[in-house]
């Protein structure tokens, strides 16, 4: 069986004028949370998703989610395939996300560089 995609991020420079943008074109609801926006596409279907501006390259950028019943598994199966962990597994608010978010960076053979997260079910997650 496939892994869902589950949560979208869209990463820029200024988060009130992206926020703006997509509002605007989309419809969308937007309510800020820290330095992050959150995107209610008010929408019966689809994903939700956030806007968050980094303060460093890559400034602009897009990232889909997929969750995935083991984390470490699926970066184990990413390296096996030529991928590379950029930023290891941290949980973060309950608020933001329903589990352990982590990014890696995939190349196909024709050297596209692709770079998306993976997160693990809250459920899935074992306490330390």
């Amino acid at each position: 069986m496939g892994q869902p995609v589950v949560h979208f991020e869209i990463g820029c420079r200024d988060s009130g004028k992206t926020a703006d943008f997509f509002a605007r074109l989309f419809d969308w609801q937007m309510q800020a949370m820290g330095p992050a926006t959150i995107i209610n596409t008010g929408a019966d279907s689809g994903i939700q998703g956030h806007i968050s501006p980094l303060g460093h390259e890559p400034y602009q950028y897009t990232t889909f989610y997929v969750q995935v019943d083991d984390v470490q598994g699926y970066l184990d199966k990413a390296a096996a395939l030529g991928g590379k962990t950029l930023v290891p597994p941290v949980e973060i608010l309950q608020a933001l996300s329903r589990g352990l978010p982590i990014w890696t960076e995939t190349r196909s053979d024709c050297g596209n560089r692709n770079r998306h997260g993976l997160r693990q079910a809250k459920s899935s997650v074992q306490s330390c």
